[in-house]
């Protein structure tokens, strides 16, 4: 019977450990640094201060704008899930497709609720769809990283979340200095203002998609 080479097992099994560390890293630096960079605005067009149209000037130019830098890594970027959610590849967040009370691939059928900011609350933790759960109400941060400036009425890609109203979401954080108030999003034109909580907004529900481990969860 072959001896053993104790110190040979124990070299390949450092070896593998480094090897999968390595990879482990990889993958979590692509996810900071890259996949899951702070979301553009998605603004591309530039104007002038009179509200002309103009050629956007080159990044790093005298003039530089919002449109004049574009870097693809953090461009809004979706996935369709084809299950009525719709996963921010930017994010790691999942939302779902269609507004609260509205269903169906073109969230063309029913009619968005419109509910207090208790009510909102109590919504989405208590949502379950067929495939997932742990659904929740979005923070002010999440819910405004979903906004294109380069669109309005909605100001939304319509592409990954069609149907949506051109009105106030709710999120789930509370306004400090008037805590019976709390922020919510105007997606006419993608400002945040805050509410009365007894205030009655429209609702949409978000996740965490599970593409990293949760040291990188956003909230």
């Amino acid at each position: 019977m072959r001896k053993i080479n104790k110190v040979a097992i124990f070299l390949v099994i450092l070896i593998v450990g480094v090897v999968e560390s390595s990879r482990g890293a990889d993958v979590s630096l692509h996810a900071l640094g890259r996949g899951y960079a702070l979301p553009d605005t998605g603004q591309t067009g530039c104007w002038n201060a009179s509200a002309t149209p103009i050629t956007c000037p080159a990044h790093g130019a005298d003039g530089e704008q919002d449109g004049s830098y574009n870097p693809d890594a953090s461009q809004p970027n979706y996935t369709d899930n084809g299950d009525l959610t719709i996963t921010d590849n930017r994010t790691g967040l999942m939302w779902k497709k269609c507004s609260e009370g509205l269903s169906g691939d073109s969230c063309a059928t029913g009619s968005a609720s419109q509910l207090t900011w208790s009510q909102a609350l109590t919504q989405c933790v208590g949502l379950t769809t067929p495939v997932y759960s742990d659904w929740r109400l979005p923070n002010i941060k999440e819910l405004m990283s979903i906004t294109n400036y380069q669109n309005r009425d909605p100001a939304v890609d319509t592409t990954y979340f069609p149907g949506t109203p051109n009105v106030y979401y709710w999120s789930s954080t509370s306004y400090v200095p008037s805590p019976d108030y709390a922020w919510d999003s105007y997606f006419k034109i993608g400002t945040g203002i805050n509410s009365p909580k007894s205030n009655t907004d429209h609702v949409r529900c978000v996740k965490w998609s599970g593409k990293t481990g949760p040291i990188f969860r956003l909230t």
